[in-house]
């Protein structure tokens, strides 16, 4: 029985009818079907499934030029397909919705940490790690302290933000730009010229 069974998809299942053999395993693959629907998997896959009905139990096949119809064609197959489908629908969507909500919470979360990791790179080019319950600290390269401060100034504000208005201009605190100068050597011209307009 799948996770998102309810007494409404059980008595729809019931109405279904057919011979001893068949009834169970009619039942079996409405609801597989629906599950495969609702995750968006294929319906080979339910096919292949020893408990269900082949393809051609399903929709019907034509035999010595007489065809036989399919078990989708049955009214009390279709009735308890639609609330079984409409149940796994919800069920897949809520699931969904819980894990991104627990994801976004790990992310808020954590969010404080690695605004501090960011700001230590960015301003003295490290970061700190744990290893074995010590906690130390590891330089950082260049290109990484800049993907760090470019982090740092896109959340900071819509004016330090590397995709925002094009008229701004990026320009790095005085403490920032002497810091990478010590660390890295040589700076962008464009910020060393705006930190000599500004003094």
């Amino acid at each position: 029985m799948p996770e998102w069974m309810t007494h409404e998809i059980q008595q729809a299942l019931d109405a279904i009818d057919g011979s001893p053999g068949h009834v169970r395993r009619k039942r079996t693959t409405v609801l597989r079907v629906a599950q495969a629907l609702a995750a968006g998997e294929p319906l080979a896959t339910v096919w292949r499934l020893p408990d269900c009905g082949s393809k051609g139990a399903w929709y019907g096949e034509t035999r010595k030029g007489r065809r036989h119809p399919g078990w989708c064609e049955e009214p009390a197959v279709q009735e308890a397909l639609r609330l079984a489908q409409a149940r796994a629908d919800w069920y897949i969507n809520v699931r969904l919705g819980r894990s991104v909500e627990r994801t976004l919470d790990t992310i808020v979360e954590a969010a404080p940490a690695a605004a501090e990791q960011l700001a230590r790179m960015a301003t003295l080019g490290v970061m700190r790690v744990r290893r074995n319950e010590r906690v130390g600290e590891e330089p950082v390269n260049a290109p990484e302290v800049i993907k760090a401060i470019n982090s740092v100034l896109d959340r900071a504000d819509a004016r330090t933000a590397s995709k925002g208005p094009a008229t701004l201009e990026h320009k790095l605190a005085p403490e920032l730009q002497a810091a990478l100068e010590r660390a890295y050597g040589d700076v962008p011209a464009d910020n060393a010229d705006s930190q000599r307009d500004e003094t």
